[in-house]
């Protein structure tokens, strides 16, 4: 909406007390914010060979930070969660083994913690499809993954702030985990 402020800020959220400093320096530069979307992601292949340091990295980047984050957000005002999930796990298994046991735990995160941290703080997940091409993605192997989720279509960015601002308007009317 016209005159409201967006800050972006980032960290590699792999690194330990990242996701900490991450909200002081936010909270130092515009104060405790009235929304948060954890949309930071670690996706790198492990073809089922799941290594110490690849499932920590993930973990770290992709569930740990995003809770930290969420738990910040306490306070007397009311607040609003978002995280990022993704519905397509089951066909990213073992191929991104690591990146599905960390969504997998965000998810479940979000689906118990957000009864509890009302009324004031609102954890959402929205369960995503393929939305962007990545970088090292082929447009044939996108449209393949876009071809095996329930809706056959990629997710815009435009149903995702649709959800999100229907979320803000009626939180209480709002399930908590939902799919796009």
């Amino acid at each position: 909406a016209k005159g409201q402020k967006i800050s972006l800020f980032q960290a590699d959220l792999t690194q330990p007390h990242a996701a900490r400093e991450l909200f002081t320096r936010v909270e130092q530069a515009i104060g405790k914010p009235d929304i948060l979307i954890n949309n930071a992601c670690r996706f790198e292949r492990d073809e089922g060979v799941i290594t110490e340091q690849d499932f920590n990295a993930h973990m770290a980047a992709n569930a740990y930070s995003a809770i930290e984050l969420a738990q910040r957000m306490r306070g007397d005002e009311q607040r609003f969660v978002f995280n990022m999930l993704d519905h397509t796990l089951d066909m990213s298994w073992p191929v991104l083994s690591s990146y599905v046991l960390s969504k997998a735990t965000l998810e479940e995160w979000t689906r118990r913690a957000a009864p509890l941290a009302k009324p004031n703080v609102h954890i959402f997940g929205l369960r995503l499809g393929p939305t962007l091409l990545n970088p090292r993605q082929s447009q044939t192997h996108f449209a393949e993954a876009v071809s095996k989720t329930p809706t056959k279509a990629a997710t815009s960015i435009e149903s995702i702030l649709r959800s999100i601002a229907k979320c803000i308007d009626a939180p209480h009317s709002q399930p908590a985990i939902f799919d796009l």
